[in-house]
């Protein structure tokens, strides 16, 4: 397989770029029902009823919106802290409760809050490109996600697996 100037395999490239077309051209409302079966059936999830701290994301480039699971879980009587990510290019990413966001460029935003320890991180729902049945995903290619994955907690690390 050859690789691309940044190092990855062409054929990853090649599947990024399929799969964010695709998903960019679903419909606003089939989007929109797709992200809330998904949102249902996470909230439905008793690993998700059971986290005290779950790292969430802000929807991007067609990504699924959890923004009603985040709502759902935040009118709970004892809600999770949510937070959500902040990334540097070549280092693991930095979770932040977001009490606010500040725009950073054209579509992405960053949570304003305190930072959280990786270590305090009880589920991961992690954004994604495309993901295949056995659960791998395809991200962005900025390797983010990979490189912060290992340093969170071997506890933590079993109970996102499960």
């Amino acid at each position: 397989m050859s690789a691309s100037t940044s190092g990855e395999p062409q054929g990853k490239v090649a599947l990024r770029a399929h799969y964010r077309a695709l998903r960019r051209a679903l419909s606003p409302e089939a989007r929109s029902r797709y992200s809330a079966l998904i949102a249902e059936a996470l909230y439905a999830d008793q690993r998700v009823q059971e986290a005290e701290v779950i790292a969430c994301y802000d929807a991007f480039d067609g990504e699924a919106d959890l923004s009603a699971l985040y709502e759902a879980l935040r009118a709970r009587l004892r809600p999770p802290k949510l937070v959500f990510p902040v990334h540097h290019r070549g280092q693991v990413l930095r979770f932040y409760e977001a009490r606010s966001w500040r725009a950073e460029g054209s579509s992405y935003r960053r949570p304003v809050g305190p930072e959280v320890a990786l270590s305090e991180i009880a589920l991961v729902l992690s954004p994604g490109v495309a993901f295949s049945d056995q659960g791998l995903r395809l991200g962005f290619g900025g390797g983010f996600y990979d490189r912060s994955f290992p340093t969170l907690s071997v506890a933590s690390r079993a109970s996102s697996a499960q």
